[in-house]
């Protein structure tokens, strides 16, 4: 059964499994296709293994302390989307990645994948349950020396006040949240990586909500 929401590894309490629960359920899930004969995918089920124990050592580095490394930005939203491709939430998103393979970002790569699995969990939520089609819009294009990201919905919005409050830690406006996400993404993107957020939102017409990071300079 798909689930709804992306996930990566439990940074925040936005994410849903963690990678060594990713590991086991996809682990199983391949050993039940291939006895089933059904239409088996060997290569993707050990990409999204590979994918999750890679997330494992990401976290184990992580907690150690947070060193910067050199990443690819275009390899890390690829892994997200791989590793989420049976999600209701991936039904519904138009991706655009126009990032050149030689760009590059400095940072805990795994921290970058969460911020953008938080945001895109954010705009699909901010649909209403009943809303048939929740489409979500991502894109991430080189811009001006650094990575623009960008991600627009067209839920629910949020006025002026709401808006001002959503970066603040426990200011959730939805219904058994911590409000910890746009706080984290906040924190994080200019903690972390230098970047700036902005955000973009009217009420009943949706949110655009964009990322600026400055590219590694080699």
């Amino acid at each position: 059964m798909p689930t709804h929401l992306f996930s990566t590894a439990p940074i925040i309490k936005h994410s849903l499994a963690t990678p060594l629960t990713n590991i086991i359920t996809n682990s199983e899930l391949a050993v039940q296709n291939l006895q089933l004969e059904t239409s088996y995918s060997p290569e993707t089920e050990l990409q999204k293994v590979l994918l999750n124990a890679q997330y494992m050592k990401s976290v184990i580095m992580l907690q150690e302390k947070r060193q910067q490394y050199i990443f690819s930005p275009l390899r890390a939203i690829q892994e997200i989307l791989q590793i989420n491709h049976s999600s209701k939430l991936k039904k519904g998103l138009v991706t655009r990645v126009a990032i050149p393979t030689k760009k590059h970002l400095t940072g805990n790569k795994l921290l970058f994948q969460e911020m953008i699995v938080c945001l895109l969990n954010n705009a699909y939520e901010s649909y209403k349950k009943r809303t048939l089609h929740k489409m979500v819009f991502f894109s991430a294009t080189d811009h001006k020396k650094n990575c623009k990201i960008t991600i627009v919905d067209a839920g629910k919005g949020m006025n002026w006040w709401e808006k001002h409050l959503s970066t603040y830690p426990f200011k959730s406006l939805k219904q058994k949240h911590s409000g910890l996400g746009l706080y984290f993404v906040k924190n994080t993107l200019e903690k972390d990586f230098n970047g700036k957020l902005a955000i973009k939102s009217q009420k009943n017409k949706g949110t655009t909500v964009t990322l600026s990071l400055p590219f590694y300079k080699t």
